[in-house]
């Protein structure tokens, strides 16, 4: 068998001590450290969090739709037009369905304030005073898009539910308020 023969290190060979090397070399690790810093310091000086990216604040109104253009929910007139708001029809037919998810929504949205049956005797009878029975305000005489505005709206002391409910809600919710007077008839 042949004897295998490995080249020693240079140093070895030359009498001299195995490795005096030092790892890593002191000047890599200056010349790290400086990017280090360096990297450190241009990052904390920026902004650069989701407070500061650009968008649009809440307060502030983004795009405008163009002239004309018609939303995905339907038009919804000018709340201050009040012969535009009067003239809006109902698009959703008065069926037991929508009444049934009026009621529900009422029971939700109008009842601590208006009472179960719409007679003025919520739960916050004490903070607000007696209220006018809704079967005495939603009557012939006013049209629908009269109610839906005002529910979309609000009204004297009444919050606008507008942002809280879907237009469909809205006008299920009208549905059922038009049942209230009938139910007392009955």
């Amino acid at each position: 068998m042949a004897e295998v023969i490995r080249p020693r290190p240079a140093e070895v060979a030359d009498g001299g001590p195995p490795c005096e090397r030092r790892w890593p070399p002191r000047g890599n690790v200056l010349v790290c450290a400086a990017v280090l810093l360096a990297l450190a310091a241009t990052t904390a000086c920026t902004k650069n969090d989701m407070a500061y990216q650009a968008s649009i604040r809440p307060w502030q109104s983004g795009e405008q739709p163009a002239e004309g253009a018609v939303p995905v929910t339907g038009l919804e007139p000018n709340p201050e037009d009040a012969q535009a708001v009067d003239a809006v029809e109902n698009p959703v037919p008065s069926d037991p369905a929508s009444i049934a998810r009026g009621r529900a929504l009422f029971a939700d949205h109008c009842q601590p304030c208006h009472g179960p049956g719409g007679d003025g005797h919520g739960v916050l009878e004490k903070e607000l005073g007696e209220l006018v029975p809704l079967s005495e305000l939603v009557t012939a005489d006013v049209t629908d898009g009269y109610v839906y505005g005002v529910i979309r709206n609000g009204g004297l002391s009444m919050p606008a539910y507008g942002p809280d409910l879907t237009v469909r809600e809205r006008w299920d919710l009208v549905n059922y308020l038009r049942t209230l007077g009938q139910q007392d008839d009955e």
